[in-house]
């Protein structure tokens, strides 16, 4: 698994290398943000792990809500986006 991120990242590196030459992307303002909401995620699923031993299913289910959540307070993800993702949520279940 370890190798298998440290290609990927590297690959990504020489990617966005090569794809600055004819787009400049500034990366940086869209990965700040979920870097910042992952680093509280991720304790906290080491800590319902170790600490409470919480199921698989409910760290997953719950991960996902701390996620969003921090990515709302630190307006990672604007209010058009989350209206865009409930809308097209109701309008499947039609």
């Amino acid at each position: 698994a370890l190798a298998t991120v440290s290609v990927e990242l590297l690959g990504f590196f020489f990617y966005y290398r090569e794809f600055n030459k004819v787009v400049l992307v500034p990366i940086h303002n869209y990965i700040i943000r979920p870097l910042l909401a992952v680093i509280p995620m991720a304790l906290y699923l080491l800590w319902g792990s170790n600490e409470l031993n919480l199921n698989l299913f409910l760290l997953i289910f719950t991960g996902i809500i701390v996620y969003f959540a921090l990515m709302l307070l630190m307006k990672g993800v604007k209010r058009e986006e989350m209206e865009l993702i409930y809308g097209s949520l109701v309008r499947n279940q039609k």
